[in-house]
C-alpha cells in the first residue's frame, strides 16, 4: 500500500509543475550545472534533485525558491 499524496493537485496544477520543472531543467543544462552542482548550491542531495526533475517527488516551497534562485530565476 502506498502512502497517500499529502498534496492534492488539480490536473492544471500538475501540468504547471511539469512545465516549471522542465523549464528549470533546461535552464540548468544551459548553465552547464550538474545535478550534483545544483544540489550543493541549494543544500540537498543529488538524489533529491533527481527525484524532483523526474517527477518522483515535489520540492517544498523553500526548496523550489532555492532551486529558482540557484539558477538565476526570479520568484513569480
Amino acid at each position: 500500500m502506498s502512502a497517500p499524496n499529502p498534496i492534492a493537485l488539480s490536473p492544471d496544477g500538475r501540468a504547471w509543475i511539469r512545465r516549471e520543472v522542465a523549464r528549470l531543467v533546461r535552464r540548468r543544462y544551459a548553465l552547464g550545472i550538474t545535478q550534483c552542482g545544483l544540489a550543493e548550491r541549494i543544500g540537498c542531495s543529488a538524489n533529491t534533485v533527481l527525484a524532483w526533475e523526474r517527477g518522483y517527488r515535489l520540492p517544498t516551497l523553500d526548496a523550489w525558491v532555492a532551486w529558482r534562485v540557484a539558477l538565476g530565476r526570479s520568484i513569480p
